[in-house]
C-alpha cells in the first residue's frame, strides 16, 4: 500500500525533527547492539576467509560470546562483465555480482538479533559481562560504505598472486576442497585484477585495517590475534555514533519529505506554507555540523 508506506516514512521522519533525534526505539537498537562487536574478514579468492570466521567464532563461543557468520557468497546474484584485451568477457569477480542491499540489511538485522539476544540474557540470567560478536567475510566485504560503518574491527588477509592462481585453479579433493574450480587463465587475467583493483580501491592506505600475511600456516596465530583485537576499545563504526548517527536520520528525513511532497505532486503555491518546516529541518541538520 503505498498511501500507508508515505505515511509512516513521513511519520517517522517528523518524529525525529519534532524529538530532536532519532526515536525511542532507534535509541533502545543502539542500546541493544552497543555489545556487539561486527568484524569483517576480506581477502582474495582462497585465501581462508571462512576458515578463519569459523574458527574466530568457536573460539570465542567457548568464552561464551554469542557469535554469527554472514559471507558475501549468499548474497551473489549475477555474473558480471569485465573488458580482458578490448573484449568482453563473464567475470564472477565483479562488484556487481553482489547483492550488498540484501547484504547490509541481513547484517543490520543479525546484529539486532544479537543485541535483543544479550538483553534478554542479561534480564533473565543476569549475565552483564557476555558479548556478543558478528563476522562478515568476503573477497569484497570492505566494498560497501554501510558495511564497513557497521563494522568495529575489519582484517584483510594478504596472500600472493601466484599462491591465489594455484588454489582457485586447483582440483577439488577431500583433503582441500575446492567447488569452483577455474582456468589458469581465468585467473591470471580476471580473478587477480578484479582482486588487485579492490584493493587497491579499499585497502591500501585505509585506517582501521589489520592485516593479516596467510602464507603463515598455523590459524590458531590468526585466531589469537584477531581475538586480541576484539579485546581492545579500537570502534571504526560510524552509525552507533550519537552525533553521526543522528546527522544521517536527519538527512534521510528531509530527502524523505521532499520526495513526498514532490510525488503528492503539490503545487508550487503550497511551498512558501513549508518554508518554516524546511528552514527548521536544514537549520537543525546544518546546525551540527
Amino acid at each position: 500500500d503505498r498511501s500507508g508506506h508515505h505515511c509512516s516514512s513521513v511519520s517517522w521522519a517528523l518524529g525525529c525533527f519534532l524529538h530532536g533525534g532519532p526515536m525511542k526505539s532507534d535509541l533502545n537498537d543502539d542500546a541493544e547492539t552497543a555489545s556487539v562487536a561486527v568484524i569483517a574478514v576480506s581477502g582474495p579468492t582462497r585465501s581462508g576467509k571462512s576458515l578463519i570466521a569459523s574458527s574466530v567464532a568457536s573460539a570465542l563461543q567457548a568464552q561464551d560470546w554469542r557469535c554469527e557468520v554472514l559471507c558475501q557468497d549468499d548474497f551473489w546474484v549475477r555474473i558480471g562483465q569485465r573488458d580482458v584485451d578490448g573484449e568482453s568477457v563473464m567475470s564472477e569477480e565483479e562488484t556487481t555480482c553482489t547483492d550488498w542491499g540484501a547484504f547490509v540489511a541481513a547484517a543490520r538485522e543479525a546484529r539486532c538479533r544479537l543485541g535483543r539476544a544479550l538483553s534478554q540474557a542479561k534480564e533473565i540470567e543476569g549475565l552483564e559481562q557476555r558479548r556478543g560478536l558478528l563476522i562478515l567475510e568476503g573477497f569484497q566485504v570492505l566494498h560497501d560504505e554501510s558495511l564497513r560503518g557497521m563494522c568495529t574491527h575489519m582484517f584483510h588477509l594478504d596472500l600472493p598472486r601466484e599462491e591465489v592462481i594455484r588454489r582457485r585453479s586447483s582440483e577439488d579433493t577431500p583433503e582441500r576442497p575446492n567447488p569452483r574450480p577455474c582456468c589458469e587463465r581465468y585467473c591470471q587475467l580476471v580473478v587477480w585484477p578484479a582482486h588487485c583493483e579492490y584493493e587497491k580501491r579499499c585497502v591500501d592506505g585505509q585506517q582501521g585495517i589489520t592485516r593479516l600475511d596467510m602464507m603463515v600456516a598455523d590459524i590458531d596465530i590468526y585466531v589469537q590475534k584477531i581475538s586480541q583485537c576484539l579485546s581492545q576499545p579500537a570502534d571504526h563504526r560510524q552509525p552507533d555514533s550519537p552525533s553521526s548517527s543522528l546527522d544521517t536520520k536527519n538527512t534521510a528525513a528531509f530527502l524523505i519529505l521532499s520526495a513526498f511532497i514532490i510525488l503528492s505532486g503539490m503545487k508550487i503555491s503550497t511551498w512558501p506554507n513549508f518554508s518554516g518546516l524546511f528552514k527548521g529541518m536544514t537549520g537543525k541538520f546544518w546546525g551540527r555540523r
